[in-house]
């Protein structure tokens, strides 16, 4: 017996091309895949690592001027025993207008990290990085794009019982290297694409799948609860209940009922999780899924985790995924409108994605986004500022119906506007404000008090 542990081994050029060594023992994978270097590195104790965390990746689509590279690690601070999971690492974070194109940005490079080295179509560095595991986050109904399968008939299969079958085994060992946490039941999606092979026996895939079928409430409660009870198991559960105890009381008290029910009671598990709000039903299964499956070295991709979540909730759980992906030594792309997001992010790792026709321009903020203020977030990614909300619109016109130009005292402008508005804002008042100021320059019996 001799083993092929590289390209590099005795007899690799010899099968390199075979149908066996490929289709048989290396399936839908390569010679560099993560797993195989891992093994290779157990057998030899190598002790090399593929550390995300640590490497900056670059890469360049034919749709952008410039290449892009990406640091996950922009603090090298290190606690005593190994990175601390306060600090702003471990995420990338893309923002832009709607139509910008940030998650089909996202989307693509996801799933060009996590194919094999070989079968990229656009150029990374450095060529050899490759990850162990993709979670793919979005709970958006909208989401339609194609996820990472090969385009035959044989790899599809192959995809289809490794990484969406993996639910119905009892190891706790086993973790696919693709886990979709969404809307979309991906299983039955997988099925169309294969019998639509069989029938035009031609497989093409796009970016964006052509039938999207939605997934129903009893299969989202069911996957969440089986993540639910794999992720009791795991050590760094505890950590996460203590800080929803602390955090989010209301829904710790949830959580306590549902424990029981997760493993001996289904359908009192399913009357208590659709009891929950929307939000916190994502955040659960999010959470649960993260914990019980993560992989070492994983890419997490989230397409806007905002949505139905309140501000603090959001906070919450980036801190708390933040945590987790320190412990599994993994890595996070966001895609965000976010202010909240992005506030806790250092710019070094944020990109403002904006497009000029078919062309992408991918850019760092030009103000520090940590701990900057929304309203400086705001007008940095999105433009926004006080000529394009309607609030400012209405404050002008009834200054100009009330003809607020001709009284003699700020406090008279502003008592004539809450009259008719009721109270207004700090922001609001300064405004109203610097219109009076304006327009009544060259009025020397105008008294600004």
């Amino acid at each position: 017996m001799h083993l092929i542990l590289d390209k590099e081994s005795l007899y690799y050029k010899q099968v390199c091309n075979t149908e066996c060594f490929n289709k048989s023992l290396l399936r839908d994978t390569n010679i560099d895949d993560y797993s195989l270097v891992k093994g290779k590195e157990m057998l030899r104790e190598e002790g090399r690592q593929y550390a995300l965390r640590k490497k900056e990746i670059s890469f360049k689509y034919e749709s952008c001027e410039d290449e892009i590279s990406l640091s996950f690690s922009p603090l090298n601070i290190m606690a005593n025993d190994g990175e601390n999971d306060i600090f702003p690492n471990g995420m990338v974070a893309f923002i832009g207008k709607n139509g910008s194109g940030k998650s089909t940005l996202l989307y693509r490079l996801a799933t060009e990290l996590y194919t094999s080295a070989n079968n990229r179509t656009i150029d990374i560095a450095p060529k050899d990085i490759v990850v162990s595991q993709l979670m793919l986050f979005s709970y958006s109904p909208f989401d339609d794009f194609v996820l990472p399968i090969q385009k035959d008939e044989l790899a599809l299969k192959d995809w289809y019982e490794k990484n969406l079958k993996f639910k119905e085994t009892q190891n706790d060992a086993y973790k696919p290297r693709f886990i979709y946490c969404g809307l979309r039941n991906v299983e039955n999606e997988v099925k169309s694409l294969v019998d639509s092979y069989k029938e035009n026996e031609k497989f093409e895939v796009e970016n964006r799948i052509k039938k999207q079928i939605p997934q129903n409430i009893e299969k989202i409660s069911d996957e969440c609860r089986k993540a639910f009870v794999k992720a009791l198991r795991q050590d760094d559960w505890n950590d996460f209940i203590d800080d929803v105890n602390k955090e989010i009381p209301e829904l710790a008290t949830s959580l306590n009922e549902m424990k029981s029910a997760s493993i001996f009671n289904e359908n009192e598990w399913y009357m208590l999780f659709k009891k929950l709000s929307t939000g916190h039903k994502f955040f659960l299964h999010a959470m649960s899924h993260l914990i019980a499956y993560g992989e070492e070295n994983a890419i997490v991709m989230f397409d806007e985790p905002e949505n139905h979540l309140q501000p603090p909730l959001l906070s919450f759980m980036m801190k708390k995924i933040r945590k987790v992906l320190v412990k599994r030594s993994s890595v996070m792309l966001v895609a965000t409108h976010s202010p909240v997001i992005l506030q806790e992010i250092l710019s070094s790792n944020v990109r403002v994605i904006c497009r000029n026709g078919d062309r992408l321009l991918i850019k760092k903020p030009s103000i520090e986004t940590y701990g900057a203020s929304f309203g400086a977030i705001s007008s940095e990614v999105f433009g926004l500022s006080s000529d394009k909300v309607s609030y400012f619109d209405v404050l002008k016109t009834v200054f100009e119906q009330k003809q607020c130009v001709n009284m003699k005292t700020v406090k008279e402008v502003i008592d004539c506007i809450e009259e008719y508005l009721g109270d207004i804002s700090d922001v609001a008042i300064r405004y109203v404000v610097q219109l009076y100021l304006k327009a009544s320059q060259g009025d020397e019996n105008v008294a600004h008090s």
